[in-house]
């Protein structure tokens, strides 16, 4: 019986750690969501320097 319950117990001892790991995961998959986010600010930037590009090049002209 002992030994029984003792497995049982390693058993939720994984499955915890499988839980930890998923949420490393998540913790990953969150910090990847915030680089798409920079870089999509960082293509907005370009946009913006692209409009002001074209302002330059009227008053060139």
């Amino acid at each position: 019986m002992q030994k029984i319950f003792n497995f049982k117990k390693l058993t939720t001892l994984k499955d915890y750690r499988r839980d930890f790991l998923a949420q490393k995961d998540y913790r990953r998959d969150f910090l990847a969501q915030k680089d798409y986010r920079r870089d999509f600010l960082a293509k907005k930037d370009y946009r913006r320097d692209f409009l002001a590009q074209k302002d330059y090049r009227r008053d060139f002209l």
